[in-house]
C-alpha cells in the first residue's frame, strides 16, 4: 500500500527538477553526444530494465528520506531480485540491512539507483564502476539543467574512466513491469505501454492519462539530461521488447535527429511509435531570406522526418493517449472505410461529419448487409450507414446491429457513439459488452465506443478496455484510432533509417545568394524544365527596347539587386505592362529601388503569365535531417498560407503523389476533377527533378522556385532563387 507520506517524500525530491523550458539539446557537454555504443547501451538498458541486482544508494532507516521512499516502491513493487541498500546512517529499513557503501555489498550488481545529494554522484558512479555494476541512474539534479556544467563534465569523465553506463542525472526514475521493478516512487498497473520521457513530470502525467484509460506500463525511462544515455539508445532497447506493444515518447528539443530518427524508424518497423515534442516553434524562421527556408523550420523537417520514418508526429498529450488506446491489442483497420452506428440522429450526423474530416470514408452497406439489419431494428431505423437504429426494443438490438455491422465487407471498422455506460439500459449492458468482444473477435475488426459517460465506473466499461476495446469520451478521438491504424497498416515496415546529420559546420555556413538573372542561368543549365523568357535591362532605353522581343501583350519587370530577397515587399514586381508609357513609369521605379539599396540600376523582362495555379518547389542542402525538397502553395502569400509537404531525397513517384496528395490548397486544386492532368504530372516531374538537384549539386545550398505557375502545358517559373556555397580560394 502507498502512503501519502511516501508520495510526497518523491515529488518533494523532485520539485526542483523542473526543466528548462528550452529542453537540454544545448545544454549537455558536447562529449556526451560522441558516446554512441549502441550495443554496448543496450546492455546497460537491459542490466537496468531487467535486473537481478539492485543496489539503493542513499537509503535511511527514516521514512522521510528519498532513498528510503525509493526502497519502499522497489520493495512494495515486488521485486524479487537481490536488493541492497546503501547509505552513510546505517542501521536497517523494512529488514534490509542498510550498508555502508557500494563495496560492502562485494559482487557486482545489475542497477545502482542513486538518489543522493550532486556533488556525491560522480564519486558514486566510480565506486559503482569498480564494482562491476551494469548501469547507474542518477536521480539527483543540479547538473548542467541548473548552469553546473563543470559537475557534469566531472560526472561523464568518472563513469567513462570507470566504464560505467549512466541514466540521467535529473531524472524521474524507471520502472519494469517483467521485473517487478517501481523505481518511481507511485504504485503503477503493469501493461504493454512503453513511455520514454525526457521530463520526468510529464512522463508522470502521460502515465496517469493511461491509467485513467485502464491502460498499463510495461516499461517507463526518465531519461533526464541525457549525459549518456539518450532516447535513441532506449528506442533501439524496445524494438528488441516483446512485453511492449506501443511507445510513447516525450522530447524537449531533439539535439541528435537523425540518431533518434535512425532509432525510431527501426522501431517503427516492428511496433507503433508516438513523439511528442516540446520547444517546437521557430521564431527565427522569420528572418529566414527565401519561403522555403522560412516555411522549412526545424520543426517542420523533423515533423516530416518522423512520418517518413514511420513515426507517429503527436501534437498533445491527448493524442499520446488516443495513440496508445489504437495499438492496445485488438485488431487493426485494414483501411479507412468506416461503419458508425448508434440509437440517436444526432450522433449520426456528428460521427459522419466527424468521420470526414478525419479522412475516413462512409461506404453504404450492400443490400444484403441492410437485409439483414432490417431484420433486427424497428421500421423506422435507417441502415445505409451510418446505421441508426432509432431505439432498443429487445435485448439482441445493439450487439446484434455491432455483429452485423462488423461482418460488412464494405467497413473496415465500427466506432459505435452514444451514451453506454450511463444510466440507461445498464442493467443489460455488461451482457452486451461482452457480446460486443465477441463480435469483434469474430470479425477480426477493431470496434471502439465513443460515449459521454466515459468515467461512470460502469462494470460494462471495464470490460470492454479490459479486452482492449477503446472507451472514449470525444468522437473525434475515438476516430482518430482508426485513421492511426490505417496509416501503420500503410507505413508498417517502410520506415526509414539512414538519416544524415547536419554537421555543426554545415549549420553555421554562410552562402552566397545570386542575382535573379544568374539564378535563372544556373537553374536552367541544370534543369531541363524550361524557363520562360527573360532579359536584362539597364537603363531606359533597353527597357523600351526590349517590348520588341517579346510577342506577349503584358510584360512584368522585376528589380535586380543582391541585397533585396523579397521584390515585392519593395514594389520591386510590375505588371500589367503595356505601353511604352507602362515601361518608363515601372523603369523609374526598378531605378529608385536599386539606388535606395546602394546598386546599380538593373531589372529583368519577362512576359506576362496568369496566374491560375500557384506552386513552390524549393530544396534545401543542410537541414537539420540533410538535403531536402518541399512542394507547396506559392506565391507572395506562401508563408501565410502554410500549405508544404517536405521530401527527402533519394525518393520515388508514389512518394511526390503521397506528399501532393496530403496538401491541403495546393492538392485539392492539382487533385480536383476540374484540373488537367498533365497539371499534377508536370508538379511530379519538377519536383523529382528539383530531388535529383539537390542531390547532384555539391554548391547548392538553398534552392526556390516561387511562383511556378501550372498549366497543362507545362510548368512556368516566374522566380527563381539560388543560394550556392561560398567557396574560398586557397591560398
Amino acid at each position: 500500500m502507498y502512503t501519502a507520506a511516501h508520495r510526497v517524500g518523491v515529488h518533494v525530491f523532485h520539485r526542483a527538477c523542473v526543466k528548462s523550458p528550452f529542453g537540454f539539446g544545448g545544454l549537455l557537454n558536447p562529449q556526451a553526444t560522441g558516446i554512441d555504443k549502441t550495443a554496448s547501451m543496450i546492455r546497460a538498458l537491459r542490466s537496468a530494465l531487467r535486473p537481478r541486482s539492485v543496489a539503493v544508494v542513499g537509503a535511511s532507516s527514516r521514512e522521510d528520506r528519498y532513498g528510503s521512499s525509493l526502497a519502499y516502491s522497489i520493495i512494495e513493487g515486488g521485486y524479487a531480485g537481490e536488493l541492497h541498500l546503501v547509505g552513510s546512517s546505517g542501521g536497517t529499513y523494512r529488514g534490509h540491512e542498510i550498508l555502508p557503501s557500494l563495496s560492502a555489498i562485494g559482487s557486482p550488481v545489475d542497477l545502482v539507483l542513486v538518489a543522493v545529494r550532486a556533488d556525491v554522484c560522480p564519486a558514486i558512479v566510480a565506486e559503482a564502476g569498480e564494482l562491476g555494476a551494469g548501469c547507474a541512474v542518477i536521480l539527483a539534479n543540479g547538473f548542467a539543467e541548473a548552469g553546473n556544467v563543470e559537475l557534469s563534465d566531472e560526472l561523464l569523465a568518472r563513469a567513462t574512466d570507470s566504464g560505467m553506463t549512466v541514466i540521467g542525472p535529473n531524472t524521474m526514475g524507471i520502472y519494469s513491469a517483467p521485473a517487478s521493478l517501481n523505481a518511481m516512487g507511485e504504485g503503477i498497473p503493469s501493461g504493454r505501454v512503453a513511455v520514454v520521457s525526457q521530463s520526468g513530470a510529464v512522463g508522470m502525467a502521460i502515465y496517469e492519462a493511461l491509467r485513467v484509460c485502464d491502460l498499463g506500463l510495461s516499461c517507463f525511462v526518465s531519461l533526464g539530461n541525457q549525459l549518456m544515455v539518450r532516447a535513441a539508445h532506449v528506442l533501439d532497447y524496445l524494438a528488441e521488447d516483446p512485453e511492449v506493444d506501443s511507445v510513447l515518447v516525450y522530447l524537449e528539443g531533439m539535439a541528435e535527429p537523425a540518431e533518434f530518427l535512425d532509432a525510431a524508424g527501426r522501431l517503427a518497423r516492428e511496433k507503433p511509435v508516438a513523439v511528442l515534442r516540446g520547444g517546437v516553434t521557430d521564431a527565427g524562421a522569420r528572418a529566414a531570406a527565401s519561403h522555403t527556408g522560412a516555411m522549412a523550420s526545424d520543426d517542420a523537417v523533423i515533423s516530416a522526418g518522423l512520418r517518413a520514418a514511420g513515426v507517429i508526429d503527436a501534437r498533445s498529450m491527448r493524442e499520446l493517449i488516443v495513440v496508445a488506446q489504437a495499438f492496445s491489442g485488438q485488431p487493426l483497420a485494414q483501411g479507412k472505410r468506416l461503419g458508425i452506428l448508434t440509437e440517436s440522429g444526432g450522433y449520426s450526423v456528428m460521427g459522419a461529419d466527424a468521420a470526414v474530416r478525419a479522412g475516413l470514408s462512409l461506404e453504404p452497406h450492400s443490400p444484403e448487409i441492410q437485409s439483414a439489419l432490417r431484420e433486427v431494428v424497428l421500421p423506422q431505423a435507417s441502415v445505409v450507414n451510418p446505421v441508426d437504429f432509432v431505439g432498443v426494443n429487445s435485448p439482441d438490438v445493439l450487439p446484434r446491429t455491432i455483429e452485423i455491422s462488423l461482418q460488412s465487407p464494405d467497413v473496415d471498422a465500427v466506432v459505435y457513439p452514444g451514451a453506454f455506460g450511463g444510466p440507461e439500459h445498464l442493467e443489460d449492458q455488461l451482457t452486451w459488452a461482452k457480446q460486443m468482444v465477441a463480435a469483434r473477435d469474430a470479425a477480426g475488426k477493431p470496434l471502439v465506443l465513443q460515449t459521454y459517460f466515459p468515467y461512470s465506473g460502469a462494470e460494462s466499461l471495464a470490460y470492454l478496455r479490459a479486452h482492449n476495446v477503446p472507451v472514449i469520451e470525444l468522437i473525434e478521438d475515438a476516430l482518430a484510432v482508426f485513421v492511426y491504424q490505417a496509416d501503420r497498416n500503410a507505413l508498417h515496415g517502410q520506415g526509414r533509417t539512414g538519416w544524415v546529420e547536419r554537421s555543426a559546420s554545415a549549420a553555421s555556413q554562410v552562402g552566397r545568394t545570386l542575382r535573379e538573372d544568374a539564378a535563372r542561368a544556373w537553374f536552367d543549365a541544370r534543369v531541363d524544365i524550361g524557363l520562360p523568357q527573360a532579359l536584362v535591362v539597364a537603363s531606359e532605353d533597353e527597357a523600351l527596347a526590349a517590348r520588341a522581343d517579346f510577342t506577349a501583350s503584358q510584360l512584368v519587370m522585376k528589380v535586380l539587386s543582391d541585397p533585396v530577397s523579397h521584390k515585392s515587399d519593395v514594389g520591386g514586381v510590375v505588371v500589367g505592362i503595356e505601353s511604352a508609357e507602362d515601361m518608363r513609369a515601372a523603369w523609374k521605379r526598378m531605378a529608385a529601388i536599386c539606388a535606395d539599396h546602394g546598386t546599380e540600376a538593373a531589372a529583368l523582362v519577362t512576359p506576362f503569365v496568369y496566374p491560375a495555379v500557384e506552386a513552390l518547389v524549393g530544396a534545401l542542402k543542410n537541414s537539420p535531417l540533410g538535403p531536402l525538397v518541399m512542394v507547396g502553395a506559392g506565391g507572395v502569400y506562401a508563408e501565410d498560407i502554410g500549405d508544404r509537404a517536405i521530401l527527402f531525397p533519394p525518393f520515388q513517384r508514389a512518394d511526390i503523389e503521397e506528399a501532393i496528395d496530403r496538401l491541403g490548397v495546393l492538392g485539392s486544386i492539382v487533385n480536383s476533377r476540374r484540373a488537367a492532368p498533365a497539371i499534377r504530372d508536370h508538379l511530379i516531374e519538377l519536383v523529382a527533378k528539383v530531388g535529383e538537384l539537390v542531390l547532384g549539386s555539391d554548391d547548392l545550398l538553398e534552392l526556390d522556385l516561387n511562383p511556378v505557375v501550372l498549366a497543362a502545358s507545362g510548368p512556368s517559373i516566374l522566380d527563381v532563387r539560388v543560394t550556392l556555397r561560398e567557396v574560398t580560394e586557397p591560398g
